[in-house]
């Protein structure tokens, strides 16, 4: 078998140093799924073209995010205002209504 078949292959502390994070955030992302890998005994496994991919995607989408946070147009139309209800604080006494003739006596 010659090696154009074989992926690279990447531990978690060469995924920190390509992502420029901490192995901790590594693992945490491979354990939720975020970045492919694979667990193999005790160590993760990730493939090089997995991180690279996974690497665009988060650049294209924080990117696309950054666009609609600070487009111009949208910023200079004057959009209604939504008032929302008064904020009622709880008291920190408890209510004694149902008590007060007992305590009025």
């Amino acid at each position: 078998m010659s090696d154009d078949f074989i992926p690279k292959t990447l531990t978690s502390d060469e995924v920190a140093e390509i992502l420029k994070c901490s192995v901790k955030t590594v693992l945490d992302k491979a354990g939720s799924g975020e970045i492919p890998g694979a667990k193999v005994g005790k160590a993760w496994c990730f493939r090089l073209n997995d991180v690279n991919t996974y690497l665009e995607d988060t650049i294209q989408a924080q990117s696309e995010a950054r666009k609609v946070r600070y487009n111009l147009e949208e910023t200079y139309e004057l959009k209604p205002r939504a008032y929302a209800q008064p904020n009622l604080k709880k008291s920190p006494y408890p209510d004694l209504t149902p008590y007060r003739k007992y305590l009025d006596q």
